[in-house]
C-alpha cells in the first residue's frame, strides 16, 4: 500500500551536458522540500520520468537537493515526478509532474563585475568576467587609460591618474562569435592628499641552484604626486641594500626559499613595499666564510730583509665573495693592513707571519707562514738561500 505525502518543489536546475558526444544527456539537479503526512521514518527520495521509470535516488532523509547524472532528455522539454520512501521500503505517491525546458546552447554574453568602480588614484580595480556565459575561449580587456590590453578571465588594473575610464570586455566563443560589454571607472583626484608610491619589482630569475645571482629591478616604480622615490632592498637572507638604487644584484649562497622585498618611499610620509619569492636549490657547505691565503717574495738573504706579502688569493663565498679587511701580524711586534703589504725584518730570527681576513658578513679566517732570517756573515757557515728564506705554510685556522 502506498503512503502518499505532500511534496512541495522549490527549484529545478538543469546543469551542463556531461557527455559531449550525446547531446540528449544532461546532468539534472532538483531542489525540493516536502511535508510528511504519515508516521514513517523517511529513508530518501526518488526521481521518475513521465513513464514512471526511476531516474535516480538519494538515500538521505534530510536531503533537499538531488543530482542525477547523464539523464536522457529528448526534445526541448521533459516531465518528471518525485517520491519519498521509508526505511521499510514503502514509497509515497508521486508528486505533481513538473516540466523542464531544455536550452540547446547557452547564449554568449559578456558580463563585468568591477570592484571598486570609483576612488582616488592610484585606484586598483579588480575586473572579473567569470559571470559571462557561452562557450568562451578568450577574454580580452581594454582599460581605456592607454595601458596594454590583457587576455584573462580576471585581472586587477591600477588607474594612476584622475579621470573617467571606459573598460571594455570582449569575449570570444569557440565558433568565433564575440560579445562586448563596457564598464565606467571614475578616478577622482584629491589634490590635498599625498598618495603612496607604486612599487614594482621584477627579477632576472627566481629559481636556480646556489650560488644564484639575481638581478632585481624596481625601475617600474612610480609616484603619482611626482615625488622623488627612495629605494630600499631586503633580500630575505639577512642582507639588505640601502644604496637607494632601483637596480641591484644579489647572490644567494645558501639553499632555501627567500622573499626579496622592495620598499619605495616618496620622501614625505608614504611608503609601499612589494615582494617576490626566490627559491634556491643545491647543497649547502658545512661552513660558509672566507679562506685566507698569502704568498711572499724575498728580496734579500741577510738582514735587513724586506719581504712582500700578497693576500689577493684569499677568497670568500659569502656575500658574493667580498673580503672587506686584511690584517697582517709580522711576528716581530709590527702589524699592517691591506690586501698586500711589505715589511722589513731588521733582526735575525724565526718569525710567524699571520694574515686575518674578514668578509662583509663578519666571518673571518687566519693563514700563517714562518719566515727564517739570519744575520749577515753568520759564523755558523753559509746557509743556502732556500733554507734562509723558507716559507712553511701552516694549517688555516677558522675563527
Amino acid at each position: 500500500m502506498m503512503i502518499c505525502r505532500q511534496l512541495i518543489f522549490l527549484v529545478i536546475i538543469l546543469l551542463n551536458t556531461s557527455v559531449a558526444s550525446l547531446a540528449d544527456q544532461r546532468n539534472l539537479q532538483v531542489s525540493f522540500s516536502f511535508i510528511p503526512t504519515l508516521d514513517c521514518i523517511t529513508a530518501g527520495f526518488r526521481l521518475y520520468d513521465d513513464n514512471e521509470n526511476k531516474i535516480c535516488e538519494v538515500v538521505d532523509p534530510a536531503a533537499t537537493v538531488m543530482t542525477c547524472p547523464d539523464v536522457e532528455i529528448t526534445g526541448s522539454e521533459a516531465v518528471f515526478t518525485l517520491t519519498s520512501f521509508c526505511d521499510d521500503g514503502r514509497e509515497s505517491c508521486h508528486s505533481a509532474p513538473f516540466t523542464i525546458a531544455v536550452s540547446s546552447e547557452e547564449v554568449l554574453s559578456a558580463l563585468i563585475q568591477a570592484d571598486p568602480v570609483s576612488g582616488a588614484p592610484p585606484l586598483a580595480v579588480t575586473l572579473d568576467a567569470g559571470s559571462s556565459t557561452g562557450a568562451i575561449t578568450n577574454y580580452h580587456w581594454e582599460f581605456g587609460d592607454g595601458e596594454a590590453p590583457v587576455d584573462d578571465i580576471m585581472v586587477t588594473h591600477q588607474f594612476v591618474f584622475a579621470g573617467v575610464y571606459t573598460v571594455t570586455l570582449t569575449v570570444t566563443e569557440n565558433t568565433g562569435a564575440v560579445s562586448t560589454v563596457q564598464q565606467i571607472i571614475t578616478v577622482t583626484e584629491n589634490s590635498s592628499e599625498n598618495h603612496p608610491p607604486i612599487a614594482v619589482i621584477s627579477a632576472s630569475t627566481s629559481v636556480g641552484n646556489n650560488p644564484l645571482a639575481v638581478i632585481f629591478d624596481g625601475t617600474g616604480s612610480s609616484d603619482v604626486d611626482n615625488n622623488l622615490l627612495h629605494y630600499t632592498w631586503d633580500f630575505g637572507d639577512g642582507s639588505r641594500d640601502s644604496s637607494n638604487t632601483p637596480l641591484v644584484t644579489h647572490t644567494y649562497v645558501v639553499a632555501g626559499t627567500y622573499r626579496a622585498t622592495l620598499t619605495v618611499s616618496d620622501g614625505i610620509d608614504q611608503t609601499t613595499s612589494r615582494a617576490i619569492p626566490v627559491i634556491v636549490s643545491g647543497s649547502n657547505p658545512e661552513e660558509i666564510g672566507p679562506t685566507a691565503t698569502f704568498s711572499t717574495n724575498h728580496q734579500s738573504k741577510t738582514i735587513p730583509v724586506q719581504v712582500n706579502f700578497d693576500g689577493s688569493a684569499s677568497t670568500s663565498i659569502t656575500d658574493n665573495g667580498t673580503i672587506i679587511q686584511y690584517d697582517w701580524n709580522f711576528g716581530d711586534g709590527s702589524t699592517g693592513t691591506g690586501q698586500s703589504s711589505s715589511h722589513v725584518f731588521v733582526m735575525s730570527g724565526n718569525y710567524t707571519v699571520s694574515l686575518k681576513v674578514t668578509d662583509s658578513a663578519g666571518s673571518t679566517d687566519v693563514a700563517t707562514a714562518k719566515i727564517i732570517v739570519t744575520e749577515k756573515n753568520s759564523t755558523g757557515g753559509i746557509m743556502p738561500l732556500s733554507a734562509i728564506y723558507s716559507l712553511l705554510l701552516l694549517n688555516n685556522n677558522k675563527e
